[in-house]
């Protein structure tokens, strides 16, 4: 079987001759060429990439401070994570201004994911797996870190707005009166 006839038609072609086929299109014997470094998903370049950038950041100028430093060890962990928690000024707790528990686990968790991304290293799930028992058990109390919530927002007519509503649910507006939706296939008289 020809190469032109196993392009996307692996049917038929046992896998030495899916091998061969593929060497056929194109694929190279060699994996020299080819890197070991993991790829990863694209950030959104509005909403994510900028706070995973202010995370690297804050690793680069911790980095400068302290320029032995390595997430994969426990105690640079641990002394970062707090550094993030002592440094993130709160917004719910109005009385102490800290941040919250959850928004130093958010902030960690956005740090550790850009260090591996940029270094191509992995943090050891030991490790890893200890700084959210960390913020919520230890630094929760040393700093202190605020356990405050931010209320829940439910999706309300008012907030949504009524024309956006109507469409939503299948009703049709007159454009005139907006706030007076009108059964679709119903007739106006």
């Amino acid at each position: 079987m020809s190469t032109e006839q196993a392009k996307g038609c692996w049917k038929g072609l046992n896998p030495d001759e899916q091998i061969e086929a593929a060497l056929r299109d194109g694929l190279s014997e060699d994996t020299s060429g080819i890197d070991r470094n993991t790829v990863h998903r694209k950030l959104n370049e509005k909403t994510s990439q900028p706070r995973y950038d202010a995370m690297l950041d804050f690793w680069e100028a911790y980095e400068r401070k302290y320029p032995r430093s390595d997430l994969r060890n426990m105690e640079d962990m641990k002394h970062i994570t707090e550094a993030v928690g002592r440094s993130t000024p709160g917004r719910l707790d109005k009385e102490l201004k800290r941040a919250t528990v959850k928004t130093v686990r958010n902030k960690m968790r956005k740090l550790m994911s850009i260090w591996q991304r940029n270094t191509n290293l992995t943090i050891p799930p030991e490790v890893h797996d200890s700084v959210a028992p960390y913020i919520k058990d230890v630094l929760r109390y040393k700093i202190p870190l605020s356990i405050e919530e931010k209320a829940p927002t439910f999706l309300t007519i008012e907030k949504f707005g009524m024309r956006d509503f109507v469409m939503v649910v299948g009703l049709e507006c007159d454009p005139i009166l907006a706030e007076t939706p009108v059964q679709l296939g119903s007739n106006a008289s």
